[in-house]
């Protein structure tokens, strides 16, 4: 069944609400739209705007008596919109998708809204004004704010304890009830349901692979030299836990192992290299900066095996795309990844301990035919299982069980 005839009229008008930026959550509203662009179908952007780039949209509470909020909406050189929406006190993240004027603004006029989200938080809007909707989910609220918690100042930290992360939940398990959603992972389904064990749980989607992505385009490599670790991520992200990474390698250093580990992202921090340095470990790793689409691949074809020692992962993309180049993964056991990191089948899982982790380490750097068979085996069931056109058959079906509920819709309210 084709999804326009699912409305039974022209095309629809989608909006998709995500978060701004950069990251995994970003590159899932990329793929979102070439699903739909593969049916003929454009779909605009909304966001909150974050005050920190842009603060004369939001209005903070010293400025409540004097301001209102805005809306600013762009035309992009693909033709479609870009929604910026200023809120009332952007400090309180619970208040940052509630319906409020500019977000009526931003919504009006359409028939349909994926919301592509880290937590389903912002599919708030929609729900609020009843418009027919759909969440892809990467993680929930509080498994995707512990780590970032960490590094507010104090007063903000104690406004979140007492009052932002209680509104947050309570709004988290009012949506999940309310609102159909596809999860990214097996993780992510779980934890939600253990919120909500009413949660309208459609399907898992994950992350879809490109058509000409390097699944089992490069040999898994066998080198009996020094191997080469990699991880390629955003650097500066608590959740990646690169400090865990480190430790492991200053202890295979000092039991004599001979390696080097790449890592590829935005530049590191001051910190991050004091780490690096307090460790001894400057002439075994390497900062690679960030990496175009054929950086990468060529990346991943370089390592020997991948390393994820975050906290938590909705998924991981970056293991997935070092899978299917033939790579196995060494993850902690973080949450998505051990949908696909089967250990001793694929890659090998370990816990949040530096000693656990070097030694899984060691043992792939020491077995390359064990490395083989792993990233064979990894490979295989990512381009059976994540494929482009298989995850977007996927999606496409939760999405029409959906889209009728938007034709539904009185034609004044369009």
């Amino acid at each position: 069944m084709q999804a326009q005839a699912s409305l039974g009229r022209g095309d629809p008008r989608i909006l998709i609400v995500t978060l701004a930026g950069e990251g995994g959550v970003a590159a899932l509203v990329e793929r979102a739209r070439r699903f739909l662009a593969a049916r003929g179908w454009r779909a605009d952007l909304a966001w909150y705007e974050p005050y920190r780039r842009t603060p004369g949209l939001s209005v903070p509470l010293w400025a409540l008596p004097f301001r209102r909020p805005k809306l600013l909406s762009e035309r992009q050189a693909d033709g479609s919109v870009l929604h910026r929406v200023g809120v009332r006190l952007p400090e309180l993240e619970a208040r940052r998708y509630r319906a409020g004027a500019t977000w009526r603004q931003a919504l009006a006029g359409y028939d349909f809204v994926l919301a592509v989200c880290g937590s389903i938080l912002q599919a708030g809007p929609a729900a609020d004004l009843g418009l027919p909707c759909l969440a892809w989910v990467s993680s929930p609220f509080d498994a995707d704010r512990a780590l970032r918690r960490r590094s507010f100042a104090w007063p903000r930290r104690l406004l979140d304890s007492l009052l932002d992360a209680p509104l947050c939940r309570r709004e988290e398990r009012r949506l999940l009830r309310d609102v159909p959603v596809i999860a990214n992972s097996g993780y992510t389904r779980r934890a939600l349901l253990a919120i909500a064990p009413q949660a309208r749980i459609e399907a898992v989607v994950p992350w879809p692979l490109e058509p000409t992505a390097a699944i089992g385009a490069s040999p898994p490599a066998t080198s009996a030299g020094a191997p080469v670790l990699g991880f390629a991520g955003r650097l500066g992200d608590p959740r990646k836990n690169l400090p865990l990474l480190l430790d492991a390698l200053a202890l295979l250093r000092e039991q004599g192992l001979a390696f080097s580990c790449r890592l590829a992202g935005q530049a590191p921090t001051p910190a991050l290299l004091q780490a690096v340095r307090a460790r001894g470990l400057e002439d075994r790793v390497a900062f690679l900066g960030r990496l175009d689409e054929a950086g990468l691949a060529r990346f991943y074809r370089e390592l020997d095996l991948f390393v994820v020692a975050s906290e938590q992962e909705g998924l991981s993309i970056v293991a997935l795309e070092a899978m299917a180049a033939g790579r196995p993964v060494v993850s902690t056991r973080c949450g998505g990844p051990q949908d696909f990191v089967i250990d001793g089948e694929t890659g090998l899982l370990v816990g949040h301990e530096p000693a656990g982790l070097a030694a899984a380490i060691r043992r792939l750097a020491g077995d390359p035919a064990l490395r083989r068979r792993l990233g064979e085996e990894a490979a295989r069931r990512i381009g059976r299982d994540y494929a482009f056109a298989a995850v977007a058959e996927r999606f496409w079906q939760a999405m029409e069980r959906q889209l009728p509920a938007a034709a539904k819709r009185p034609a004044a309210a369009r």
